[in-house]
């Protein structure tokens, strides 16, 4: 994949799809006055040296 996407501008939705493995939203914390929510993005690096 590094061979097949070597100009990360160009990158596209597809491109991005291959190399996220999954995304994970937290719960909303509504603690101390503010509302905090974690996102986490899982990359999959396998399939980027392939």
């Amino acid at each position: 994949m590094v061979h097949k996407y070597k100009d990360w501008n160009g990158l596209t939705t597809y491109a991005l799809r291959e190399l996220v493995k999954g995304v994970y939203i937290e719960a909303l914390d509504k603690s101390r006055n503010r509302m905090l929510q974690g996102i986490r993005i899982v990359y999959d690096l396998r399939t980027l040296f392939r």
